[in-house]
């Protein structure tokens, strides 16, 4: 079981917990990693919305190389990583609504910025997009 200790949270994208099960030819993967041992260990709490285990095993079996057995394996896995996922509420829809427009984002890519301004935490991401959303404090992985 984890330690309960966190005392900060982290909102992180698809694009991050998409590395974890992809391997060695993912950009970033080192800070990917790192960022959920720091998670794995107590030292911060990831949080997501909730549509993110979807997000994450969409993409993977959408690669060739990916085997029904991985993707078994890689729900399993993120169904004990410990993300946080709290449930969506009529603010943090309407707040992804307006990032959505304001930006230029899908409504599903503006959940989490908008999750991120909700809990007043950074948004750690690969998506260079979410970048483009200056009310959230964002750190891209590079």
């Amino acid at each position: 079981m984890r330690p309960v200790r966190a005392t900060r949270y982290v909102c992180v994208d698809s694009s991050v917990v998409f590395k974890w099960f992809c391997g060695e030819d993912e950009d970033a993967l080192e800070a990917a990693l790192a960022l959920f041992e720091e998670h794995r260990v107590g030292e911060i709490l990831l949080v997501a919305p909730p549509h993110l285990p979807a997000e994450v095993l969409n993409a993977l079996a959408r690669r060739n190389s990916v085997s029904t057995a991985d993707l078994a394996t890689a729900a399993e896995g993120l169904a004990e990583s410990g993300i946080v996922y709290p449930a969506w509420d009529a603010e943090l829809l309407a707040s992804a609504t307006v990032i959505a427009r304001q930006h230029r984002l899908t409504l599903y890519d503006a959940l989490f910025p908008a999750l991120a301004m909700g809990l007043e935490c950074e948004l750690v991401t690969a998506e260079r997009a979410h970048a483009r959303v200056p009310e959230c404090a964002v750190t891209v992985l590079r």
